[in-house]
């Protein structure tokens, strides 16, 4: 396997998107998946006020605890220079404006990958 994108263009002067980076490591699909769990996690940490647990994660969302795990498993695939989501939040939470999960989802795929946190 190739190395991961992020790998590839460290040091290049043109900044990579935050949905470039995760498509090119994990694919279309798993890639969304992942930038939709970064979104959803920081508007967690927001309500929450702390990062949130998986278990918390998936009450926030509705959602089942094994399908809280599948999406942090595509983030881990799609951002391996990454254990959380928190430093790509904290880099990009505050231009996604919307605290609408798919409209936030959408502003995140065009915003810059921060290249610090390769």
């Amino acid at each position: 396997m190739s190395r991961p994108l992020s790998q590839r263009v460290a040091g290049r002067a043109a900044r990579q998107t935050v949905a470039v980076v995760a498509i090119a490591n994990a694919g279309v699909r798993q890639g969304a998946r992942a930038c939709a769990f970064v979104v959803c996690w920081g508007i967690a940490s927001e309500r929450l006020g702390h990062d949130p647990s998986m278990v918390e994660y998936a009450e926030v969302w509705g959602e089942s605890v094994a399908t809280a795990y599948r999406e942090r498993d595509a983030f881990k695939v799609a951002f391996p220079m990454l254990v959380d989501p928190a430093p790509l939040w904290a880099e990009v939470g505050a231009r996604v404006r919307s605290r609408d999960r798919a409209v936030a989802t959408a502003e995140l795929f065009g915003l810059p990958f921060p290249m610090e946190l390769v």
